[in-house]
């Protein structure tokens, strides 16, 4: 299984998009990918992006260097089943499962097999408490194929017939608040992590509000993030280096015998901090310090 520190700064990229090979391969620094069937393309437009796809990863796939992570969203159920026999799903690393909720999720459960690699989206259930809880029953049955739970804020806010704020970070607003808050704590309940929501814009003067929010998904153990340009990717994944003194404060607890020590004027206690501390090496071997 991936792991969900290696995913960093998810791109999203319409499965329209021509050359896209040839994108990637100008941006190596790239961790991971989303390849979009979904909201990014008409219906109609399905079969045609189908093609495009197919060619670009064979191409992608004759490159010689460290292709990133691929993922392919997919429209619906339907469309997961058929894309399960299509020379694509050979070609890349797992499925995005949008609009997962109850009714959805057991018509997507069905396809799912033991080696897949699956991201569902939680997008339209989060104010149903018996609904929501139905959602996670179903992404427990399929927990070991699941490598994060990713969250789709803007349909969340469409319910509300608002956008996600662009001037704040997404934690400011109390829809986001809640909703990323409570997904947390359920995902954290099975053992998966979140994937942090998309920021939406990219001017050079939104990038600190894009840090401040990064750094607080970070405070609250998410690691990876949608994104829709790539100019967003070195600010947030900037944020996920791992500063020295807890770094440091890391290898002590892993390496220490006694239960609890002080550190630089700060206790550190094995039985409650260990779990942060072996994060923090593994954030550290993937992004370093600072």
């Amino acid at each position: 299984m991936i792991d969900v520190l290696d995913l960093g700064a998810t791109l999203y990229i319409p499965g329209t998009k021509s050359d896209f090979s040839t994108f990637l391969e100008k941006n190596k620094h790239i961790k991971s990918i989303i390849i979009d069937t979904e909201d990014s393309i008409h219906a109609i437009d399905i079969p045609m992006a189908e093609r495009n796809i197919e060619n670009e990863l064979k191409r992608l796939s004759k490159l010689k260097y460290k292709k990133p992570f691929i993922f392919l969203r997919i429209k619906d159920n339907m469309h997961f089943k058929k894309i399960k026999n299509n020379p694509i799903s050979q070609l890349i690393d797992g499925y995005v499962l949008p609009k997962y909720n109850y009714i959805t999720a057991p018509k997507y459960n069905k396809y799912i097999n033991a080696d897949d690699v699956i991201m569902p989206i939680i997008e339209n259930e989060l104010f149903d408490t018996g609904k929501l809880d139905s959602c996670f029953d179903y992404i427990d049955q399929i927990k070991d194929s699941t490598l994060c739970v990713r969250v789709g804020i803007t349909d969340i806010f469409n319910l509300f017939s608002l956008r996600r704020p662009k001037e704040s970070t997404i934690y400011t607003h109390p829809i986001g608040a809640r909703v990323i808050t409570d997904l947390l704590v359920r995902a954290n309940s099975l053992n998966l992590r979140l994937s942090g929501p998309v920021f939406e814009s990219y001017s050079a003067k939104s990038k600190s509000i894009l840090v401040e929010e990064v750094k607080a998904e970070v405070t609250m153990g998410i690691y990876t993030k949608s994104t829709i340009h790539p100019d967003q990717i070195k600010h947030i994944e900037q944020q996920y280096k791992v500063c020295k003194l807890d770094f440091e404060a890391a290898k002590m607890l892993i390496s220490k015998s006694s239960s609890v020590f002080g550190h630089k004027l700060v206790m550190q206690e094995i039985a409650t901090h260990l779990k942060w501390a072996q994060s923090i090496i593994k954030r550290a071997d993937s992004y370093g310090t600072i």
